[in-house]
């Protein structure tokens, strides 16, 4: 129930319990992200692949949000 998507988002992804569910190019993921000025940090849970990703950055969004979708496109097939 965590991982499975229960709202329609503006964005295109559904928001599950605490967690965002979306697909990128045919990756499936779940995580949650957050910001504030001069901070950003991202967490996506790749299930097919079986990786996390976490990414923190001391710089204002989208910084991390752009690491972890260059991360996860790379990531191997399980």
């Amino acid at each position: 129930m965590l991982a499975t998507g229960h709202v329609d988002t503006p964005t295109g992804s559904r928001y599950a319990y605490g967690f965002m569910v979306a697909d990128e190019g045919g990756v499936r993921w779940f995580g949650h992200g957050g910001d504030a000025p001069g901070m950003n940090g991202d967490l996506r849970i790749f299930p097919l692949s079986g990786y996390p990703v976490a990414v923190l950055s001391n710089f204002g969004p989208p910084a991390a949000d752009r690491i972890v979708s260059y991360v996860g496109k790379r990531l191997p097939d399980k």
